[in-house]
């Protein structure tokens, strides 16, 4: 073969291999081009979509906080006026659930919906630690609803990280990967199984309680000293059937 023949398909091969490079970084940019495009289009609506499930999330976390004040009355054997249970609210759960399953539809990782099916399921977790803190007659009566709630905030700080990259915000120059994750010394994921098995392995012994009536049978339990004063603040003083009269202590 002549040199000259050897060059002109070196040269042709590669003139053939830019033209393929070329199309390739084309193709490559126009992929990249159209997921943007697309990553664009439903942002919006995902952040719409998280920022409700927070929202909701939020409402759920106050509900049982004002469930945890008629538990507190209910352990140190007050009897809360019926008008307060007759107005109660409802709870904002199944709410969060339909957020939930929108999130499963539209989230662009598997990150966000895993802690948001975490957070809902935890709020389950919430109900049976207010249930032990009603029924337990030892002293750590109040230390499942503590952990929880410290596991619900280890959460929500989960998510706002899981939602920061889903969205592609990212994490603020300077900061820690995981941002804005505190690191523990095991996964959160890990503390919540133990919780749940703990209260599971609680209401399973409880089952046996007797009733009367109907109603499952109660008498007061101790309360730690601080709880003695929650109850007799004017707040939850005024939920009970006879609320104490400021002048009257």
């Amino acid at each position: 073969m002549e040199v000259s023949i050897l060059t002109s398909l070196i040269a042709a091969g590669s003139a053939t291999g830019g033209i393929l490079i070329k199309m390739a970084y084309d193709a490559c940019v126009e992929r990249i081009k159209f997921k943007r495009e697309v990553l664009g289009k439903f942002v919006d609506e995902r952040k719409r979509t998280y920022d409700e499930f927070l929202k909701i999330h939020k409402e759920q976390v106050a509900y049982q906080h004002r469930l945890h004040e008629l538990t507190l009355l209910g352990r140190a054997g007050k009897e809360v006026n019926p008008q307060i249970i007759e107005e109660f609210p409802e709870s904002p759960l199944r709410r969060l659930v339909l957020v939930l399953e929108e999130i499963r539809r539209i989230a662009r990782t598997n990150e966000i919906i895993q802690i948001s099916e975490r957070m809902v399921a935890h709020h389950g977790s919430t109900a049976a630690a207010l249930r032990f803190f009603l029924f337990e007659e030892g002293d750590a009566y109040g230390l499942p609803l503590f952990l929880a709630s410290r596991l619900r905030e280890d959460q929500e700080l989960e998510f706002i990280s899981a939602y920061r990259k889903d969205l592609g915000i990212g994490v603020p120059k300077g900061a820690k990967k995981n941002y804005p994750i505190i690191q523990r010394p095991w996964p959160v994921s890990d503390a919540e199984k133990i919780l749940n098995s703990h209260l599971r392995h609680d209401l399973r012994l409880r089952k046996n309680d007797k009733q009367v009536n109907g109603k499952e049978e109660y008498t007061p339990k101790k309360l730690h000293e601080k709880d003695m004063e929650k109850v007799a603040s004017p707040k939850l003083s005024a939920m009970t059937l006879n609320p104490v009269v400021e002048d009257e202590k």
